[in-house]
């Protein structure tokens, strides 16, 4: 009776012992995965600010492009209108 109690605390031990690994695995495999994460919220974060800025500067250009071509549409009309008197 008693080698089989032993027997018995011997192989819940072992059991014991194999969860507690499991546990501990899946802990730092979590552990890994958010600091992962955590690394690629903040990539996207600084991809979203470098887009914005780049998408500004585009803004910004086409504003200019948009006023030049209005400023040359009037030098052509202004031509034309010497031309035609």
């Amino acid at each position: 009776m008693k080698a089989f109690f032993e027997t018995f605390v011997e192989n819940t031990n072992k059991r014991i012992d194999r969860l507690t690994n499991e546990v501990r695995e899946v802990v730092q495999s979590l552990e890994y995965s958010q600091a992962e994460l955590r690394d690629l919220k903040q990539e996207v974060k600084d991809i979203a600010k470098i887009t914005a800025s780049q998408h500004r500067e585009v803004e910004s250009n086409i504003a200019n492009n948009d006023a030049r071509i209005s400023a040359a549409i009037e030098r052509i009309d202004e031509l034309e209108q010497k031309l035609m008197t």
